[in-house]
């Protein structure tokens, strides 16, 4: 039987070939499949099949920025939880580290919610 360093090193090796093999198999077959002559018709932007009207290189819209703040502090949180929730079992972690991260998470939420509160003025 093998002892954990090779098994950990056979585990890391196979998950490093396919992270390689898998994206160049990927490309390789959107290669073969992508179209080969491009013109307007193909190349036209479309959405929900519909044909696009207007401009589709505009920028987003300023309203939108406090809904990304929201999304990106709770991603960040959730990838924070996903990463330490076994230390925090294992160890224990006490109720002061829990109250700390839900300040951080309020206190951003705020700033978000004032910045919705501006743009909802300047409509």
């Amino acid at each position: 039987m093998m002892d954990d360093g090779t098994v950990n090193l056979i585990s890391l090796s196979s998950y490093a070939v396919l992270m390689i093999i898998i994206p160049l198999l990927l490309w390789g077959v959107a290669r073969i499949f992508s179209p080969k002559k491009p013109n307007p018709v193909k190349n036209a932007p479309f959405e929900c099949a519909q044909v696009s009207v207007g401009n589709a290189h505009e920028l987003a819209s300023i309203s939108y920025f406090p809904f990304a703040i929201i999304y990106a502090i709770f991603g960040a949180f959730a990838v924070l939880l996903i990463i330490i929730a076994p230390y925090m079992i294992h160890y224990q972690v006490g109720l002061d580290f829990i109250i700390i991260m839900l300040a951080i998470m309020t206190i951003a939420l705020m700033s978000a919610a004032i910045s919705l509160r501006q743009i909802g003025r300047h409509k």
